[in-house]
């Protein structure tokens, strides 16, 4: 995945240019557009007193990726990846001209430019500025050679204006919708750059600090690049390799036209439905690889399963549904999609070093898990995934109920045995027992509080399909007091989380305590919270 906190700052240094759209829902890319052939130009570019792209690094020790332009591998692996993201309906063929000298010093693109009142360069791909010159000194150059068809950026779909590292600059696309455009110092981004030249926006996280609502208003964190799971959002887009953990999520696709209507489900009735990873290079007439719900008139769920992650993030996006807001209404979203972190209160992926950074770790167990529901009581949808369908690829079935349901209750429940004492590395099976006083269809999650899994917790039902996963599983290695926790849904909004604590003895040294009750905004006590030190250094 490469270098995480190194990530983290490139990204702060590669200013992306959000596409500017103004109406009323979101522009969808014309078909031609966003499908075909694509020829691709790349311009790298000098002034007087600043170089080309090459391979040494700038101060601060960041590199341009210039070897890799010029060997074919970032060619190769950006059109492997977009073939295989667009299901074989895009593809891209690069070509890359010697290095077009300006003759003038960077500093001239520092001046103002009148029509936009900001410099030459923040204002690079508006007419007169930046991106005419080069282009027109391509054509130039083109032209005294001979060979003017070959350096004409008009007979290229796309272009990448390719700078060495210019203080102050990073890489923007194009700011127009569908623009063409991408002026750089690095190629390091050009899949996600790309992504806006094809007219999407950046992929958003939401974490809430409650599970009332993920759409209220409230203590939050959010982030214009926080989905984790998206190319448009937190994803490494280092083009060597270019694996499919960075595949775009199925709104875009839907939008690109690379999914059809046929591909997506949008149930109006409750049931169970099954959804296929859409993170895969076919598609099969018959399967859905989404699930669309209209929530309002602004906002539109997207329930999607992905399989294709193989690194730490595997352990909740191959068991778990990813719920994200669409960008349909521009109002709204601003045309970006937003991923719902449906455990806000955990950790999520921890501080590893050339893993993930802690801005955004609480999302990376954003999916809801398989035996978790997510309810939107005020819309009145509750979404449960209940097991893998065992497919090839494979497939997530999701238990879909609408509401209201009124007097439904919520189910009762325990487990056995409730505290007990146990010795490290031996596993241990925990039972719940439970009943729904409305007769519902109960669906159960287990977790096991361990400070040494990834997350700081487990998951550890024994039946793959969550509806008879009424026992949980576990072993420790560390010593102290640790908790269980069984959630028992009936799948249309209520809930119940059973607890047993257990001690474990002559494992590795136990970790600090603290004791207290955790209360609501309204001074009342939380049943079932859990408190964690997200923060990085000792665990103690």
């Amino acid at each position: 995945m490469g270098a995480g906190l190194g990530r983290w700052v490139l990204l702060a240094f590669l200013t992306h240019l959000c596409l500017s759209l103004g109406t009323a829902w979101s522009a969808t890319p014309p078909a031609n557009w966003t499908t075909g052939h694509k020829k691709v130009l790349i311009i790298p570019v000098r002034f007087t007193d600043q170089t080309g792209p090459s391979d040494v690094p700038n101060a601060s020790g960041y590199f341009s990726g210039w070897g890799n332009i010029t060997n074919g591998t970032t060619a190769a692996a950006l059109n492997a990846f977009f073939q295989r993201s667009s299901y074989g309906r895009l593809s891209m063929e690069f070509t890359v001209l010697p290095e077009i000298n300006l003759g003038v010093s960077y500093t001239t693109y520092n001046a103002t430019y009148p029509p936009t009142g900001y410099s030459k360069f923040a204002s690079w791909d508006e007419p007169g500025s930046f991106a005419d010159d080069v282009r027109a000194k391509a054509r130039q150059v083109g032209q005294s050679l001979g060979q003017l068809a070959l350096y004409d950026s008009d007979n290229y779909d796309l272009d990448f204006l390719f700078c060495g590292f210019i203080p102050g600059q990073g890489t923007l696309a194009q700011g127009r919708a569908f623009g063409k455009g991408i002026f750089g110092t690095t190629s390091l981004a050009l899949a996600h750059e790309f992504g806006h030249n094809f007219g999407l926006q950046h992929g958003n996280g939401v974490s809430r600090s409650t599970f009332y609502s993920p759409l209220k208003g409230g203590t939050f964190l959010t982030d214009t690049y926080g989905d984790v799971y998206d190319l448009m959002g937190w994803k490494n887009t280092t083009p060597v390799p270019l694996v499919p953990d960075r595949d775009l999520n199925p709104y875009w696709k839907w939008q690109m036209g690379w999914l059809q209507d046929s591909n997506i489900a949008t149930p109006v009735v409750s049931g169970t439905y099954r959804i296929h990873a859409f993170d895969q290079p076919t598609l099969e007439v018959g399967k859905a690889y989404a699930l669309r719900i209209v929530r309002d008139p602004s906002r539109v769920y997207w329930f999607s399963y992905r399989q294709s992650i193989t690194n730490a993030e595997a352990i909740w996006s191959n068991n778990g549904l990813e719920v994200r807001i669409g960008g349909e209404s521009v109002p709204a979203t601003a045309g970006h999609t937003t991923l719902l972190d449906m455990t806000p209160g955990s950790r999520g992926l921890a501080n590893i070093p050339s893993v993930t950074n802690i801005p955004y770790a609480t999302l990376y167990d954003a999916p809801l898990a398989i035996g978790r529901t997510y309810s939107d009581n005020e819309a009145n949808v509750h979404v449960t995934p209940v097991k893998k369908g065992g497919t090839v690829p494979e497939s997530l079935d999701v238990v879909l109920n609408y509401g209201p349901f009124p007097g439904n209750s919520a189910p009762a429940a325990s487990i056995s045995p409730a505290t007990l004492t146990l010795a490290t590395g031996v596993a241990q099976s925990f039972t719940a027992t439970a009943s729904d006083p409305n007769g519902d269809a109960l669906a159960y999650y287990w977790e096991f509080d361990d400070p040494d899994a990834l997350g700081g917790s487990a998951a550890g039902n024994t039946n793959p399909d969550a509806r008879l996963s009424t026992q949980g599983s576990h072993t420790w290695t560390r010593s102290g007091t640790h908790l269980v926790r069984c959630t028992v849904t009936d799948m249309k909004g209520g809930k119940t989380i059973a607890s047993a604590t257990v001690t474990v003895t002559g494992g590795t040294t136990a970790l600090r305590t603290i004791s207290g009750v955790v209360k609501d905004e309204n001074g009342n006590p939380l049943a079932g919270a859990v408190v964690n030190n997200y923060k990085g250094g000792s665990p103690n």
